[in-house]
C-alpha cells in the first residue's frame, strides 16, 4: 500500500467470529494507554476483549480482502465491547477490584437515548494515513442518519491531538471536557477527555 494515498475499502457491519482475536488485538494495541492498566497483560486483555464483543455493534474495514480496521458503536441498548462484572471476576479473580476500580470511568459511561456513540476506532499501522478512519466515520454518520439518531458522539483523550483534529475536519464539535482525577490520570498517562458531537438532525 502507498502511504498517503486514499484507498477504497469495503465496510461490513457485524464482526465475524474468525476476526475476534485480530480485532481485539488491534483495539488493545491502539488504546494501550487505557487497557494495559484496566485489563492487564496484553494476552489476557486481548482474550477478555474478544470474549466481550457483541458482534452486531461492530464495523469492520477490509482493503483488497485484508482486514485493516474495526470500530464499534454504543447506543442505549448495548455496545461493541460489553463489559459484565461476572466475566471480569472470572478472568481477573483477586485482581478484579483493582481492574474494576481503574477501568470504571471508561467501562460504565452513559448511554443516552437518541444518541449513537462511536468508539474503539482502530486502523492497522500499515494502513494509516490512507483515509480509512475518515471513511469509517462517514459510514457511521450515514448509518446514524438512516437509523434516526439525533446525534453522533465520541470521546478522545486530550493527548491525541491528531485524532481530535480529524474529527473537527469532519464536522464534530467539542461539547464537553472532563478532567481525569488522580490516581487515574497518573496511571493512564492523560489528564482529560473531550466529548465531541456531530448533529444528525
Amino acid at each position: 500500500m502507498n502511504l498517503g494515498a486514499i484507498v477504497s475499502i469495503e465496510l461490513q457491519w457485524g464482526l465475524p467470529d474468525h476476526l475476534r482475536l485480530s480485532a481485539a488485538s488491534l483495539i488493545y494495541d491502539t488504546f494501550i494507554t487505557k487497557y494495559r492498566y484496566t485489563l492487564g497483560p496484553r494476552e489476557k486483555g486481548i482474550r477478555f476483549i474478544a470474549n466481550a464483543f457483541r458482534a452486531e455493534y461492530g464495523l469492520v474495514a477490509f482493503s483488497d480482502g485484508d482486514f485493516v480496521g474495526v470500530a464499534g458503536v454504543k447506543n442505549s441498548e448495548g455496545e461493541l465491547i460489553e463489559i459484565r462484572f461476572n466475566r471480569w471476576a472470572r478472568t481477573y479473580h483477586i485482581l478484579t477490584l483493582r481492574s474494576f476500580f481503574i477501568g470504571f470511568p471508561f467501562w460504565f459511561g452513559k448511554r443516552p437515548l437518541g444518541v449513537l456513540t462511536l468508539n474503539s476506532i482502530s486502523v492497522k499501522d500499515a494502513a494509516r494515513g490512507q483515509g480509512i478512519g475518515t471513511q469509517i466515520i462517514q459510514e457511521f454518520i450515514q448509518y446514524g442518519k438512516e437509523q434516526g439518531y439525533q446525534a453522533l458522539n465520541l470521546e478522545v483523550i486530550n493527548s491525541n491531538i491528531r485524532a481530535k483534529a480529524l474529527y473537527e475536519r469532519l464536522g464534530f464539535k467539542t461539547t464537553d471536557y472532563s478532567r481525569i482525577p488522580l490516581p487515574w490520570s497518573h496511571l493512564l498517562g492523560f489528564t482529560g477527555v473531550y466529548e465531541m458531537t456531530y448533529p444528525l438532525i
